[in-house]
């Protein structure tokens, strides 16, 4: 089973990356605390006065507070889950990029017919090559995490991504497969139904875990 894991897992991934989503929706969560501090006016040292005062400029951070355990068994599955995020999201990133780059491409280079299929089968030979031997050590779980994350990076998730650019006929395959596996095709990102991966994902977005 794993090993129809690991395949299912690569080639959704390969096949993914040859298309491309609408615009990138990254769901966020409002209650982090924004400080930002600005300046107006920069002062030299011959400018300074006794009564004047220093400013700098500071980057914008996000105050993420604790997450709330309610047992020690919810932290042990929030340690897990900050592993496979630290798996999972770069290669989730990934996908949000390369997706980007491909439409950018298909849309003002490759522009008649005959071109991008020929510039897709490279592409997906590219991505292939590229990427396979990471996403093979991925083991069931992060794989199913790696598909609600794509979702979360492209506002799209595989399943749509396949029926838009491979028909339905492909997406209901692929799905099927997926479900041999305990996974869906149709996995969705949800900062509310998914509240400790956000919190983590907020973390990681904010450089804690580089």
């Amino acid at each position: 089973m794993h090993h129809i894991h690991q395949f299912f897992i690569t080639s959704l991934i390969c096949l993914t990356l040859g298309f491309y989503p609408t615009e990138k929706v990254s769901a966020q969560d409002s209650t982090a605390t924004n400080y930002t501090a600005e300046i107006d006016t920069v002062m030299t040292q011959d400018e300074m006065t006794s009564d004047s005062l220093l400013h700098f400029n500071l980057k914008s951070i996000d105050i993420i507070p604790p997450y709330k355990f309610k047992n020690q068994h919810q932290e042990k599955k929030y340690d897990e889950l900050v592993e496979d995020v630290k798996k999972t999201y770069p290669l989730a990133m990934i996908v949000s990029k390369e997706l980007n780059r491909v439409k950018k491409e298909l849309d003002q280079v490759y522009t008649s017919k005959s071109r991008r299929k020929q510039y897709m089968k490279w592409y997906q030979h590219y991505i292939y090559e590229t990427y396979m031997d990471t996403l093979k050590t991925l083991n069931l779980r992060q794989g199913r995490l790696l598909l609600k994350l794509i979702d979360r990076e492209t506002g799209e998730t595989a399943y749509d991504l396949l029926k838009q650019y491979r028909g339905g006929g492909q997406a209901f395959l692929w799905n099927s497969l997926a479900f041999l596996t305990g996974s869906s095709l149709k996995s969705e990102f949800d900062p509310e139904d998914d509240a400790m991966l956000n919190h983590i994902i907020r973390r990681y977005e904010a450089g804690e875990f580089h």
